[in-house]
C-alpha cells in the first residue's frame, strides 16, 4: 500500500526542491537612501516686501529693488518733515484722487491741480513770506505692501509738487509727506475700508498750508 504512494512522494520533493532553489536569488534592493521633507520652507509676502501691480495677471508681483524701501523713504527729506508740529489749513484746496495702483493725474482731475495751484500762488502772495504749501500723497489698502503704498503715496505727492513747481510756485516752498494707506478717508465716523472700488477715495493728494 506504501509502495503505491512512493512515486508522488518523489515528484514532490522534485517539486519542493525547484520552489527552495528560487531562495538562492537575490531580490534587487533599492539602497538609496530616501529624504522624507516634514516641512517646506516657503518665502511669504509681509509688510517689508515690495511689490508692483501687474495688470495682466491682475495682482501684486515681488519685486527686488525696483521699489524703495520703507526705511529709505523714512530717511528721505521730505518725509523727515512729517513730524513738524504746526498749525494745517486746507484753505480752499480741492483733494486730487489717482486710479488704483497709478501716479499720474487723470484728465478729469486737471481742473482741481490748476485750481490747487492758483489757491497755493493766493496764499503765498498774501502771506507773510513763511507760509509753506504741504502736498500729502495717500494709498489705499486695498493691496500691496506697506512698504509699497508708501512708496506710491510719495510718488503721487511728488508728481503734485512737479506740478506747482512747473507752474511757478517756489520749490523751496512746497513740502511733501508720504501717508501710505495708513490715513484713511473718514465717512460717517469710520475709516473707509473694502476692496479697490470701494476705496477709490482714499487713493489721493491733499493739499495743506502751514502758518509758520
Amino acid at each position: 500500500m506504501k509502495s503505491q504512494y512512493l512515486p508522488l512522494m518523489l515528484l514532490s520533493c522534485v517539486i519542493l526542491a525547484g520552489c527552495g532553489g528560487g531562495k538562492d536569488k537575490k531580490k534587487k534592493v533599492d539602497t538609496k537612501k530616501r529624504e522624507v521633507f516634514t516641512q517646506v520652507d516657503i518665502q511669504t509676502a509681509n509688510d517689508e516686501a515690495n511689490f508692483l501691480f501687474d495688470d495682466v495677471n491682475d495682482e501684486f508681483a515681488r519685486l527686488d529693488d525696483n521699489v524703495e524701501s520703507e526705511a529709505n523713504i523714512l530717511g528721505t527729506e521730505e518725509f523727515a518733515w512729517l513730524e513738524v508740529d504746526d498749525i494745517l489749513d486746507n484753505k480752499d484746496f480741492d483733494v486730487v484722487h489717482f486710479d488704483f495702483d497709478k501716479k499720474n493725474i487723470r484728465p478729469d482731475q486737471e481742473p482741481l491741480v490748476k485750481h490747487n495751484i492758483e489757491v497755493a500762488k493766493e496764499v503765498l502772495e498774501e502771506g507773510i513770506g513763511q507760509e509753506v504749501i504741504v502736498v500729502e500723497g495717500h494709498a489705499c489698502s486695498s493691496a500691496g505692501s506697506g512698504a509699497y503704498n508708501l512708496a506710491l503715496s510719495e510718488e503721487r505727492a511728488k508728481v503734485a509738487r512737479d506740478r506747482f513747481v512747473a507752474e511757478g510756485v517756489p520749490a523751496e516752498k512746497i513740502k511733501i509727506v508720504a501717508r501710505g494707506s495708513e490715513v484713511p478717508v473718514i465717512i460717517n465716523g469710520q475709516p473707509l475700508t473694502g476692496d479697490r472700488t470701494a476705496q477709490a477715495p482714499n487713493r489721493r493728494d491733499e493739499f495743506r498750508v502751514i502758518h509758520g
